[in-house]
């Protein structure tokens, strides 16, 4: 994978307490999420290594490799 989406989803709450002053809460998540691809023209870099995604398509096309959706997302934090 050479990049990915991302983004940070929350609710912020704020509550006063017996005295007015807010007591404030956060709760967020985490998410991400790339299709692993072989688009002609793009690459990756790995260390020393150039690999430029035609040759990772022509593998997907003989059957070596499988492109794929990638998803994830964290628990909500508070």
């Amino acid at each position: 994978m050479g990049g990915a989406n991302s983004n940070i989803t929350g609710v912020v709450t704020a509550v006063p307490d017996a005295d007015g002053n807010p007591k404030v809460g956060i709760d967020y998540q985490a998410n991400v999420w790339d299709r692993y691809n072989g688009d002609e023209g793009k690459g990756v870099k790995v260390g020393p290594l150039d690999i430029p995604d035609g040759q990772m398509a022509k593998l997907h096309r003989v059957g070596y490799a499988q492109e794929f959706d990638m998803a994830g997302s964290s628990d909500v934090q508070h």
